[in-house]
């Protein structure tokens, strides 16, 4: 019986030991929250203008929503359009030309080859005339001359020998004539084939008219590209928070004419007290309250602790004045469900749970 009741007391110290240990280190390590402002922030995102012009409209009003692709100003494009409409005639001309060109080339060159096949072909003609007359002068000279000793001789008579000696001289002048001919007929042929130089010519007129016609597309498309910057479009969906152009005013390049925040870049920008850096990391969950909803807690978290130190900035009061020494701070929401009652500019306290150390 005494051991049983031994043991039952030992039981029961032990559980007391556990209970005071738990209640202590519970008490010592508990979470308590640290409370700071901030101020809601958000990117702006400027509506500018690529070009300068005049504006022609202005769609847009503070606090208006916009989605991504909404035409919000317009510029006057009357200028780049008659140019358009000029370089488009231009352009239209000019592929004329070329194609005039090209079918002038084509013909051009059926006619030079036409011309260099004749031209060999007298030239082939002419050479086979004279090898034909050079043959047959051999033979006379050889005549003549044989004849000629025979009339030396007075063995023939001289109307004989003339008729020999005529014929001799007539075949030599035939040659001469033929030579001519053979040579006019190869400087035909160098003639037909140095045409072809005309063909090099108006290949190289069409080319000069290709490249022009592309510096003009080029051209075309710069304009085409300006005539889109006449339209300036919302590049997100978002909250206009301020007009900041009129109708009729000449914008420069990078003008605006609003400015849109991105509704699901929300965020809280507040500074964390140097004592407290190392009990925060990034990633922890934080609750943010507006002066509007005391009692209506939104989720956020940590999303960004600076590594640089600084003061206290004036437009924001830290509940703990005597530190002088703070880190700047984001806390980050839901990208695909900011809260939507959370505005640019708006204060807000920031509650952020942080595990005290104390020793009891």
């Amino acid at each position: 019986m005494t051991k049983r009741v031994l043991v039952a007391i030992i039981l029961a110290l032990f559980l007391v030991a556990a209970l005071v240990f738990s209640r202590i280190y519970l008490k010592g390590n508990k979470k308590e929250p640290l409370l700071i402002s901030g101020r809601v922030e958000a990117d702006e995102i400027m509506l500018a203008s690529e070009i300068q012009g005049r504006l022609v409209s202005v769609n847009i009003s503070d606090g208006m929503e916009v989605k991504r692709g909404d035409v919000v100003a317009r510029i006057d494009d009357r200028e780049l359009k008659a140019q358009r409409e000029e370089l488009l005639k231009e352009i239209k001309s000019r592929k004329a030309r070329i194609k005039a060109a090209e079918t002038n080339l084509e013909h051009l060159g059926k006619e030079i080859q036409h011309q260099i096949e004749q031209a060999q072909k007298l030239l082939s003609m002419a050479e086979s005339r004279k090898n034909q007359i050079e043959k047959d002068l051999v033979l006379k000279r050889q005549r003549h001359k044989r004849y000629s000793e025979l009339f030396a001789k007075g063995v023939i008579p001289k109307d004989r020998y003339e008729e020999i000696e005529l014929a001799y001289r007539t075949a030599v002048d035939e040659l001469k004539v033929a030579r001519a001919e053979v040579e006019r007929a190869r400087a035909a042929v160098k003639n037909a084939i140095d045409s072809r130089l005309k063909i090099k010519a108006a290949r190289d007129e069409i080319k000069a008219l290709r490249a022009s016609l592309d510096a003009m597309k080029e051209t075309l498309r710069l304009i085409e590209v300006r005539l889109s910057y006449t339209v300036i479009k919302s590049p997100v969906d978002g909250i206009v928070l301020k007009k900041t152009a009129e109708p009729g005013e000449v914008l420069a390049p990078g003008g605006v004419v609003g400015i849109v925040i991105d509704p699901h870049s929300i965020y809280v920008k507040t500074y964390l007290p140097e004592p407290y850096l190392g009990k925060v990391r990034t990633g922890e969950t934080v609750e943010v309250f507006t002066d509007a909803y005391p009692d209506r807690a939104v989720k956020g978290y940590i999303c960004f602790i600076s590594d640089k130190a600084e003061f206290t900035p004036r437009e924001v009061q830290s509940r703990e004045e005597r530190v002088k020494q703070v880190f700047e701070t984001k806390v980050c929401f839901e990208r695909e469900h900011p809260p939507e009652f959370l505005k640019k500019g708006m204060p807000v306290d920031v509650r952020i749970p942080v595990m005290s150390q104390k020793s009891g």
